[in-house]
């Protein structure tokens, strides 16, 4: 049971809810957990974040600690009256069934309690993608030559495998010829992108194939072109329970790294203060989104919502205008920036440093993770008085939480070169959404361009240690600085002593293990280390631990057809088959098993790679390849394969996602 004022707001940040489970991404997730954060901010500072955890316990956090220093004391009002629901009721960010549920039993004081806002089935109906794709029909928010090429799947039709494969390949054919064929199955219900299915020119693949029954629980499917995306819109909105039309809060332009991934929001204030997108036909954004809105509220719904939008490149090059993608029946990060817009102008607002107005600049709300920090620190240096910039960040942040900022300017150009800092990616020029044709997550997935469109990516490649295993490099790292080295300092040797050195013979298996040691230790001798090199490797022994994410995926992956192989650098182990062999032990797990001790190349050697492609009866470019050194993945890339870098394996799990269109992350049905 939560102890807390009586009258303190609740907070149920249950971001990625629609995926299925409550409380997988809040708050063990940093991305999840600063945006529930700044989501916190919009409420009453005496307001609660609150969550469920093993056994039903809840656990909870004042707002206020995470109240950041350039906003001020904290505000005891919300940003607006509806914010503030006082208990039982609680504020989430998706009201889900089974969270209505689970406050029935006893909310965070122990009393029944209940959500604010519309019931869970509202929601659920109003988040099918299928209600925006019939309202935008209604309302004429789609352009004509698009509308008919877009087909809406019942779950019970896709039951029937063969059935739908032929009704797909007939209207994939009856396609204009500037679509290129190009075409997204993607889920009704669900994350906008997670879990889609891509392709061009033919539907029969073993992907769409293995994607129906799944796109059935989902709640059936849209298949539609691929369209090459040149800005992405969105809007924010509230609908009040009292009748009239629904209330625009703001409009922007959304930023998100090209496979889909939430970066941020551009636009301008205007002279009082409002936020627009910037876009020329901003008004008719604003517009067809409070359309949709209506027709949510005619269902019954009120609260907080979003309606995204995109330009995209139509017949003959054409920029071409789709007004209504999809509803979110809930708060969204446009409600957020809007928030924080006004937190922001509502503590004096003027430049912090020159006592001139904000209302009338333009501005950028981004996160910035560790990569994007880097490439943001050389636009900060040289914007000198031509930006302000308010740092969003939580007092309590931890190291790997991305930073939020909110930065004015005149300059545009300024705005847009920070936004490319936090994607990496293209802001406001052409992007499509293939579901895994041609997208990827800027500075992780490389070597797929627009002409990989025409690939069927058919395999994967998984390197072991450091991606289905626990990182050797990491326990090589943690064991110098044991010692007192710098955390590469060994790490180093095996790199300059390649391809003579003890440790590449290793793993041809031109050495074995117990001369390894003395020789290794000698290669590190003349670098100026002293180690021991047994108790080295038994340490990299004892950090092999499998990931059971990564397992999971592999299964699924092998279950949608596709075909799975390791790809390892090894040793032949001294000790008996069974023991201390973190590598072997995993064989059953894949359809193909390439050893470096056993074939007498290791990787880099561009050769070991052709040999995988060999056994698995594949090209090159229909492998993706997941590895932990980037050395090793330039080969791959060279060759053709897609390669994913891999630093922390659920980010590259969601890169993998998108790149064959599979749900490679959630929590097993259950059975």
């Amino acid at each position: 049971m939560i102890e807390a004022a009586a009258d303190a707001p609740w907070i149920l940040p249950n971001l990625g809810a629609e995926e299925g489970r409550d409380w997988a991404a809040y708050p063990s997730q940093s991305h999840a957990r600063v945006c529930a954060r700044l989501f916190a901010l919009l409420l009453p500072a005496q307001a609660r974040l609150l969550h469920r955890g093993p056994g039903g316990r809840w656990f909870g956090e004042p707002a206020a600690a995470h109240w950041p220093a350039c906003l001020g004391e904290p505000d005891e009002m919300a940003v607006a009256p509806w914010l503030a629901p006082q208990p039982p009721e609680a504020i989430a960010w998706l009201n889900t069934r089974a969270l209505a549920n689970a406050l029935a039993a006893g909310g965070p004081d122990g009393r029944p309690a209940r959500l604010a806002g519309p019931a869970p089935a509202l929601v659920e109906t109003l988040h099918d993608k299928g209600f925006a794709l019939a309202a935008a029909r209604a309302l004429a928010l789609h352009p004509a030559a698009l509308d008919p090429l877009i087909h809406c799947l019942e779950p019970e039709a896709l039951a029937d495998t063969d059935r739908t494969i032929a009704r797909l390949e007939a209207a994939l054919a009856a396609w204009p010829a500037w679509t290129q064929g190009r075409f997204t199955l993607k889920p009704r219900h669900g994350s906008s992108g997670r879990g889609r299915v891509g392709g061009q020119g033919r539907v029969d693949t073993p992907a769409l194939r293995g994607a129906l029954a799944r796109l059935a629980r989902c709640g059936g499917a849209l298949f539609e072109p691929w369209l090459e995306r040149t800005r992405d819109l969105s809007v924010a909105l509230h609908v009040a329970k009292a009748p009239g039309t629904p209330a625009v809060l703001a409009s922007f332009e959304l930023i998100a790294t090209p496979s889909g991934v939430y970066r941020g929001h551009l636009g301008r204030l205007s002279a009082k203060g409002e936020a627009a997108s910037g876009d020329p036909e901003d008004d008719r954004l604003r517009a067809g989104a409070a359309a949709v809105a209506a027709r949510a509220r005619d269902a019954g719904y009120f609260g907080p919502c979003g309606v995204d939008a995109f330009r995209y490149r139509a017949a003959g090059g054409e920029e071409a205008w789709r007004g209504a993608v999809e509803l979110n029946a809930r708060p969204t990060m446009g409600l957020v920036v809007w928030g924080l817009l006004e937190r922001v102008r509502a503590r004096g607002a003027a430049r912090p440093a020159r006592g001139a107005p904000l209302d009338g600049k333009g501005f950028l709300f981004a996160l910035f993770d560790a990569q994007a920090e880097a490439r943001a620190r050389a636009v900060l240096a040289r914007a000198g008085d031509a930006l302000d910039v308010f740092d969003l960040g939580s007092p309590r942040a931890r190291a790997d939480d991305p930073l939020p900022r909110l930065c004015f300017s005149d300059d545009a150009a300024l705005l847009r070169a920070l936004a490319r800092a936090a994607t990496d990616g293209r802001v406001g020029r052409g992007r499509g959404r293939a579901a895994g044709r041609g997208s990827r997550r800027a500075g992780t997935v490389r070597g797929l361009q627009r002409e990989d469109a025409k690939v069927e990516r058919t395999a994967v490649l998984f390197d072991l240690g450091g991606v289905v295993l626990g990182s050797p490099l990491q326990a090589i790292r943690a064991y110098g600085a044991s010692l007192g080295y710098a955390p590469d300092a060994i790490n180093r040797v095996v790199a300059r002593t390649a391809p003579t050195g003890a440790w590449s013979r290793l793993e041809r298996g031109e050495l074995a293990l117990e001369p390894f040691y003395a020789e290794f230790e000698a290669d590190c001798r003349i670098a100026g280390l002293v180690i021991d090199a047994r108790h080295m490797m038994a340490r990299m022994a004892d950090a092999s631990a499998p990931c059971p994410a990564m397992l999971e995926a592999i299964r699924r992956l092998r279950a949608a057809g596709f075909r799975a192989g390791a790809l390892t650098n090894n040793w032949a182990q001294a000790e008996p088959t069974g023991t201390r062999d973190g590598t072997r032990a995993l064989r059953g797990h894949f359809d193909l098993f390439i050893e470096s001790s056993v074939e007498g190349l290791r990787k880099p050697d561009p050769a070991l790679y052709r040999l995988a492609c060999e056994r698995l009866g594949v090209t090159p470019q229909a492998v993706i390849f997941l590895d932990d050194i980037g050395a090793n993945l330039k080969p791959a890339r060279t060759l053709g394969m897609a390669t994913i870098k891999v630093e922390e394996p659920m980010a590259a799990l969601a890169e993998l996602s998108q790149l064959v269109g599979l749900d490679l992350i959630a929590a097993p049905s259950p059975t």
